[in-house]
């Protein structure tokens, strides 16, 4: 929530264009924008005047962030406009709302509001009127735009270089010890995830780039369109289901015996506790609960990003095994 005119501002009045806003996704086509009266951060405790849609956003920038420009202008008899503009596709829209669409509260319930929002700091709404440069723009949803591209097998990596996939090429000489396993235990979140970062790829005796050319290719894709507490579990939910296969596919070097390759999570989970000491038990099994609940709580980003996989069960098997063997 953001306030754009601040209380007992004389009017007729009007904003300059605040570039305050972006998208949401990836491929997002349009960005809904919610116009309240009121000054507190949390948009259910202020009135809703009304919405309006942004829409012909250009999907050639859905990898790139918007930036959507809001302005108010009220005039002399109280008629509220709001324009929006985003000037990389130029698309612009506006939306009026007359004093009969804008409810009358009284003078007691804005002092209580106002009362109410004061007493604590974190209740105010951010003033457009504060913002400094470079303060995080604030994402707006909408609908997106599904682009389907096909899998290049390769990724890029931000100083021109390439890293072939899959993963499993890079960890191919890789083989799980005791020691190892304690090791990747000890690197395990309190939650049950994985990291890919560079105490993971010590631990596996592999070039941190295997990592990064990974987190390149999804930024390639757009994934810095995505929030950036999505990002983080993304990959995080991407690290914890590569440590389950690649461990379940130890398993089978180690026991010469042959599975299923496929993301199978319930296949997964039997192999890994069958085979693995009892006393890990409780780390798998919160490494699989992670696993699960972050993907399906995000399986819409693996359809609003270019990757062709349905799923990210899917993904992780790509990239780890490649695509022949697990079509095999």
């Amino acid at each position: 929530m953001h306030t754009f005119i601040r209380r007992n501002t004389t009017i007729p009045t009007r904003t300059q264009l605040f570039p305050v806003f972006t998208n949401a996704y990836a491929y997002q086509t349009a960005a809904t924008i919610r116009i309240f009266e009121g000054e507190h951060s949390l948009v259910e405790y202020n009135i809703l005047l009304g919405e309006f849609s942004l829409s012909g956003l250009s999907s050639n920038f859905g990898a790139q962030t918007l930036e959507i420009a809001i302005r108010m202008d009220i005039d002399a008899n109280g008629i509220l406009r709001v324009d929006a503009e985003e000037t990389r596709s130029g698309s612009k829209a506006s939306f009026t709302i007359g004093p009969n669409r804008q409810k009358n509260l009284t003078k007691d319930e804005i002092e209580r509001h106002v009362t109410y929002v004061e007493s604590d700091a974190n209740f105010a709404a951010i003033s457009v009127h504060d913002r400094k440069p470079g303060d995080p723009l604030y994402m707006l949803d909408g609908p997106t735009e599904t682009v389907l591209q096909k899998f290049s097998g390769e990724f890029v990596s931000t100083l021109g270089q390439m890293t072939d996939v899959p993963l499993l090429s890079k960890m191919k000489d890789v083989q799980s010890t005791k020691t190892m396993i304690e090791d990747l235990i000890k690197l395990q979140a309190e939650d049950g995830s994985f990291t890919l970062n560079k105490d993971l790829a010590d631990v596996l005796h592999i070039n941190l780039d295997t990592f990064n050319g990974l987190e390149n290719y999804l930024r390639e894709q757009g994934f810095n369109s995505l929030a950036l507490n999505i990002r983080n579990e993304l990959l995080r939910m991407i690290g914890t289901g590569v440590i389950l296969m690649w461990s379940v596919l130890q398993i089978q070097i180690s026991q010469q015996i042959t599975f299923q390759v496929s993301f199978n999570i319930e296949q997964i989970k039997v192999h890994l506790c069958q085979y693995f000491p009892a006393n890990m038990n409780e780390q798998i099994n919160k490494a699989i609960e992670f696993y699960q609940r972050t993907s399906q709580r995000n399986g819409i980003y693996c359809k609003q990003l270019e990757l062709i996989d349905p799923s990210w069960d899917m993904f992780i098997q790509r990239i780890l095994i490649g695509i022949d063997r697990a079509n095999d």
